[in-house]
């Protein structure tokens, strides 16, 4: 993954800290496991 952040660094694909917004891949994914959570 540090590569690709890299190369995208040095092609100035970046977004400005006010504009990051955190992803959770996992969201769904943990909540299907939980019983009675479909």
């Amino acid at each position: 993954m540090l590569p690709i952040a890299c190369q995208m660094f040095a092609e100035g694909k970046t977004v400005a800290v006010e504009h990051a917004e955190p992803v959770y891949l996992r969201n769904n994914v943990a909540w299907k496991k939980l019983p009675g959570k479909e």
